[in-house]
């Protein structure tokens, strides 16, 4: 007799026995090998649920087949990915008996999840994962706008960040200046790693930076800043022409994605005083 018969166990060496029922004949192939199918998951679990930016922490991985056999025959390297694009670890191969552990690490604070795939074929993902940021590293000095007038505020943002940029967790009290000395300390508190505080140029300074220094020795800068001074109460007065023409005309060339226009603004006066800078 010829029949077909499917495993769905890999256990290694096994032999088929058939037995003619109520006859008390029985036989017996010679050995063979049951291995494992493609493939198709791959289990993603560690330890730890929460860890810092730039920590190590450990993962385990497991590959099945679809009948849930380890997978120890076949191609074993994965392609790992996580939420937040910051993982260090980018691949693993499973080892003989279908599984391996190794230390990975993130630097972008948040929830993230790891996810593990083969020639672009999603195979498994990790539960959620923890990501805190590390300890304050250095002041994120944000102003509200890149140039003000002199006498006007400006509001500012100072965030504590760690060294990858996450805003992290201090409530120390933040002194703002002016690179040049110009207007007057201010203070902010932070709370959580963030705080705002107004602060106010005396006269022009063309251009000034604002310095931001925590009571706990973290420091920070804030990007160039125009301050411009006035003398004028009419104002300049700007012309902006185009090849002599009020207004522009371009082509706009679809392979560079832009489109290039000239401009002259040697038509513009200042009425009465001139503008400091």
């Amino acid at each position: 007799a010829i029949f077909d018969c499917t495993l769905y166990t890999a256990d290694g060496v096994t032999a088929l026995t058939v037995e003619l029922v109520g006859q008390g004949i029985q036989g017996a192939s010679t050995d063979f090998s049951v291995i494992n199918g493609p493939l198709t998951v791959v289990e993603i679990t560690s330890v730890e649920t929460d860890v810092v930016a730039g920590k190590f922490m450990e993962i385990s991985l497991a590959g099945f087949d679809d009948w849930g056999n380890p997978f120890s025959d076949g191609t074993k390297t994965v392609d790992l990915r996580d939420a937040s694009g910051t993982i260090s670890t980018t691949s693993a191969t499973l080892g003989a008996a279908g599984t391996v552990s190794i230390d990975t690490s993130f630097t972008s604070a948040g929830v993230t999840f790891i996810t593990a795939s083969q020639l672009g074929t999603d195979l498994g993902a990790s539960a959620s994962i923890t990501v805190e940021a590390a300890t304050a590293a250095g002041l994120l000095v944000t102003a509200e706008q890149g140039w003000t007038w002199a006498g006007d505020s400006v509001l500012v943002a100072v965030q504590a960040v760690d060294v990858f940029g996450n805003r992290a967790d201090d409530n120390s009290v933040v002194d703002l200046s002016s690179q040049v000395g110009l207007g007057t300390t201010v203070q902010t508190t932070l709370v959580n790693g963030a705080g705002n505080a107004q602060f106010v140029w005396d006269s022009a300074a063309w251009p000034d930076r604002l310095i931001a220094l925590s009571g706990t020795g973290i420091s920070g800068d804030s990007q160039d800043i125009y301050v411009i001074a006035d003398c004028d109460t009419t104002g300049p007065t700007a012309a902006v022409s185009f090849g002599g023409a009020d207004n522009a005309v371009a082509c706009f060339d679809e392979i560079s994605g832009s489109a290039q226009v000239n401009a002259s603004m040697a038509a513009s006066s200042v009425s009465g005083g001139d503008v400091q800078y």
